[in-house]
């Protein structure tokens, strides 16, 4: 109704709006943002909501390699589950952290 996309995460199983954007370009520059926050990360998958790579996938894509030039950044569907929770037409990044930049030793 008022064209307003909310940025979404997930923290411990929990659903959190981090911001309201108003074009899906900006919620682009916020999802680079987003990335940019984390220190080390093992892992990052871009979440669409169809097979084909989207528009938004792509520019995605595009923003990302300008910060992180050597990192591939593939693409997935995301499933009904997270669709009956953020919709049918999201676009979103899935990052796995590195453990070791949470300072955990596993050596006891």
């Amino acid at each position: 109704m008022l064209n307003i996309k909310p940025v979404l995460t997930i923290e411990d199983g929990r659903l959190i709006a981090i911001e309201k954007v108003r074009t899906r370009l900006q919620a682009i520059e916020r999802l680079v943002e987003f990335v940019i926050e984390f220190t080390e990360f093992e892992d990052m998958l871009i979440m669409q909501h169809r097979s084909g790579q989207t528009e938004q996938t792509r520019m995605l894509q595009d923003r990302l390699k300008l910060d992180f030039p050597d990192v591939h950044f593939p693409h997935a569907m995301y499933g009904a589950s997270l669709a009956a929770l953020i919709g049918t037409d999201a676009t979103g990044l899935a990052v796995l952290e590195n453990q070791n930049s949470h300072g955990l030793d596993d050596e006891f």
